[in-house]
């Protein structure tokens, strides 16, 4: 994340913790051009309309994998980076992105809800609800409709979409704190008080201006956490 980014952060009252989903995906592997090194993620490629290929096995990101662990696991920073380093959070990561990957090549991508909602059940965190955010507003006015969808002691799954892909991030609202991760920068923390978080509503708006302001389709859905 730029220092100006992590400068707003300290500068508004919040607390940032660096992670790379570029990082995380090189050390397991998982972008290996040999299918057989990379330690059980999708053995496919994407390729151009040419036939070259352009990224290997999942090298263009796990994101909805780190976000639904994030769901998952992502009560404590300092156990869950530990946690998706480990056998089992790896696991779940590449298990979620292979089942992304394998709809995607069949074009069958409207079952991931299912499948999602199905891997976070199974570890109980469990689906409720959905809505959107419109894209056209400002990004201003899509900080203030993502945290109008936010309550104390759930769990939510932010989807955002643009032409040619799309990206994962999760929010936790709980004991007192608002926490956003954004599987490309890392997790951003804030004091939530009295169903109030001016920081992250500053935080929300510098974020859908400077990094995500490409995006047409935000869906929110939030869930039960375990």
């Amino acid at each position: 994340m730029r220092s100006a980014s992590i400068q707003l952060i300290s500068r508004t009252g919040g607390k940032y913790n660096h992670y790379s989903q570029n990082d995380y995906i090189v050390k397991n592997k998982w972008g290996h051009a040999d299918p057989s090194k990379r330690q059980g993620a999708w053995i496919g490629n994407n390729h151009d309309s040419k036939g070259y290929v352009t990224e290997y096995g999942v090298e263009g990101g796990v994101c909805l994998g780190l976000a639904g662990t994030y769901l998952m696991a992502g009560k404590n920073w300092e156990t869950f980076k530990p946690y998706i380093a480990g056998e089992r959070g790896k696991g779940l990561v590449r298990g979620i992105v292979n089942y992304q990957e394998q709809l995607s090549k069949i074009g069958n991508m409207a079952a991931m809800k299912t499948v999602l909602h199905t891997i976070l059940k199974n570890n109980n965190v469990n689906f409720i609800n959905e809505n959107r955010v419109s894209p056209t507003n400002t990004a201003e006015e899509i900080s203030t409709g993502i945290l109008n969808n936010i309550e104390q002691g759930f769990g939510y799954h932010l989807s955002i979409k643009r032409a040619g892909g799309g990206h994962s991030l999760a929010i936790r609202q709980e004991q007192g704190k608002i926490k956003l991760f954004d599987p490309n920068y890392g997790e951003v923390t804030y004091p939530y008080e009295q169903g109030r978080c001016e920081g992250m509503a500053t935080f929300l708006t510098h974020l859908f201006s400077q990094y995500y302001n490409k995006y047409f389709l935000i869906s929110i859905e939030r869930y039960a956490l375990n």
